[in-house]
């Protein structure tokens, strides 16, 4: 889930450089009759954009996990455990 989301901003911050400081940070190349930005005018540069870019998504996975996913996966086993607690005491029955 993390992985479109980086990738996204790794292309907006390229964008913004490119619009700022006039420097070329893609290169387009054309597939399926489009022209396909790739990070980086030289391979090189691609190279050292796909390490951070992987770094970018472990760190924020870390994080989603942390913040997110464990406690959310925590509150629906309470909230499980304390609805199992309701079913097996005993029912008042309507008379």
């Amino acid at each position: 889930m993390t992985h479109v989301f980086i990738a996204k901003r790794l292309f907006d911050a390229g964008y913004q450089v490119e619009k700022r400081w006039h420097i070329d940070v893609f290169t387009f190349r054309a597939i399926d009759g489009g022209h396909v930005p790739f990070l980086g005018t030289r391979p090189w540069q691609g190279d050292i954009v796909y390490p951070v870019y992987l770094a970018m998504i472990i760190t924020m996975s870390y994080f989603t996990y942390r913040w997110i996913e464990k406690p959310a996966r925590e509150w629906v086993r309470d909230r499980l455990r304390v609805r199992r607690r309701g079913l097996a005491s005993p029912s008042v029955v309507n008379a």
